[in-house]
């Protein structure tokens, strides 16, 4: 899984992979195929309190949209959505990003003793980034996100607007989380 992860990575970093699906050119107005999928409705608590899986059938349709470039097939399935944001969109998050942006931290455990996760400023990754403030702009772009993904909102992340100059990099790395549910 992680050689898969790490060449589908290094094959979009140098800009030589081959897209899976059709060619990565759109219209300008393309976007506007984003704006008519149905806003996502949680079926139940079942899915709300764990019930939730990424299933085939759920990826078939999020991959069919005319949008998808079937990046990889294989774990993890890689699906790019050309033209999700608008230019005002980009235009507003870099706005409303820009004066607050910071050195990009990474999250550890082991540099305190392995118990408790730890932030902390790391040549790992030597981005910039930002938490901005919630908006209309941003709640529109989020529900767009769970509608096209059909995943609940309440499993989403606050939206994080990152800045890389030329040289900039985020080294390759496993995110991990560990299930605390003791059912």
């Amino acid at each position: 899984k992680d050689s898969t992860y790490a060449s589908a990575r290094r094959e979009l970093m140098n800009n030589s992979w081959k897209p899976l699906s059709p060619s990565l050119n759109a219209p300008a107005d393309f976007h506007s195929s984003y704006l008519s999928i149905p806003e996502y409705k949680e079926r139940n608590d079942t899915i709300l309190h764990g019930g939730w899986k990424l299933t085939n059938d759920i990826y078939k349709e999020v991959a069919s949209h005319p949008g998808a470039v079937i990046i990889s097939e294989e774990s993890p399935r890689l699906v790019l959505f050309k033209n999700f944001l608008s230019k005002d969109e980009i235009q507003h998050l870099i706005s409303i990003s820009e004066a607050s942006l910071t050195r990009s931290e990474v999250v550890t455990s082991e540099e305190s003793g392995g118990t408790d996760d730890h932030s902390s400023v790391n040549d790992y990754r030597t981005s910039f980034g930002a938490w901005p403030a919630r908006d209309e702009v941003i709640d529109t772009i989020e529900r767009r996100i769970h509608s096209l993904l059909h995943i609940p909102i309440q499993f989403g992340e606050d939206i994080y607007c990152l800045n890389y100059k030329p040289g900039q990099k985020y080294s390759a790395h496993n995110d991990h989380c560990e299930d605390t549910n003791e059912d």
